[in-house]
């Protein structure tokens, strides 16, 4: 997961690269990460987006190696909960 910062330290926009990169799982992400830069990029708040994004269950779905977020319900969950607890207090 790369995030591109505005200089004001705000997130404009995502990038996630999978392992697998010709799988659907990554062709969803990839989606879902230009959806939300351009989301972003038209003033749509970090919270808001995260806010939506956060809970959506589906497989694959289990513990993390992440301490902060121990057990995410999806992979757009996990990423969703990650922008919060980095970025959250930018304005």
């Amino acid at each position: 997961l790369v995030v591109g910062l505005y200089p004001c330290g705000r997130p404009g926009e995502i990038f996630i690269n999978m392992r697998n990169e010709r799988s659907s799982m990554s062709a969803l992400l990839d989606s879902m990460a230009t959806a939300f830069s351009i989301a972003l990029q038209h003033g749509a708040s970090l919270e808001s987006l995260c806010e939506k994004m956060k809970s959506q269950r589906f497989y694959p779905e289990g513990p993390t190696s992440n301490k902060q977020i121990p057990r995410a319900t999806s992979p757009v969950d996990y990423i969703a909960r990650w922008l919060m607890l980095k970025f959250g207090d930018a304005k």
